[in-house]
């Protein structure tokens, strides 16, 4: 795909846009990323290119890991799920997906899991888009990377104001590092639960005498 013409349309389209949430909704961080996710949605074919897309279907689904699933002309199979991030902030760690849903995508080499970063500030009541990005998951150095505690681990950014990116990355090793870190963190996980399991023998054994 033509990544920089359509990052280039997506900043055109919000910017240009009369009103994508309401004054109110501008407070918050989410509401604000629900309204670009549905706008980016809404508008999606005059987004992607018809010329290099088989077919292009959208879901809304809140566990969903994906906002747009997009099949080339190749065969190629991009799974693309829509980040949104405040400029103006100085933390933020969204969550992306789960590692256990990455490895299985991963399976098939046709697939892959994109994220459209889309950076914004508030001004004069209005969301402007700054900045638009849309890279495979593994352009994401694991640097700026981190597998949370939520069901079997979910990967994160540390935080969107400080991505480091490698558009020359290999696929394969950005994987092996995956399965790298989330032996590191299952083995944490464990010594936590025991640490966990201990504390509650000894709460139980004072209740019991």
């Amino acid at each position: 795909m033509k990544t920089k013409i359509l990052e280039k349309t997506i900043i055109e389209l919000i910017n240009n846009a009369d009103e994508i949430v309401s004054v109110n909704s501008l407070k918050s961080t989410r509401a604000i990323g629900d309204g670009l996710k549905d706008y980016i949605l809404q508008n999606i074919h005059s987004i992607f290119p018809s010329d290099e897309i088989n077919s292009i279907e959208v879901t809304t689904k809140k566990k969903s890991m994906y906002n747009i699933k997009l099949t080339d002309i190749y065969g190629n199979i991009h799974f693309i799920n829509i980040i949104s991030h405040n400029k103006l902030t100085h933390f933020n760690m969204p969550n992306i997906t789960s590692i256990d849903r990455i490895k299985k995508l991963y399976q098939d080499k046709n697939n892959t899991f994109d994220i459209l970063l889309i950076s914004y500030i508030i001004e004069d009541y209005k969301i402007l888009a700054q900045e638009c990005k849309l890279l495979a998951i593994e352009s994401f150095d694991w640097s700026c990377l981190r597998i949370g505690s939520l069901g079997c681990g979910q990967l994160q950014f540390k935080n969107s104001n400080n991505l480091l990116i490698n558009e020359n990355y290999d696929r394969k090793l950005w994987l092996k590092q995956m399965l790298t870190e989330a032996i590191c963190y299952y083995e944490k996980e464990a010594d936590k639960n025991i640490e966990r399991g201990s504390l509650y023998k000894k709460i139980k054994k004072k209740l019991v005498s």
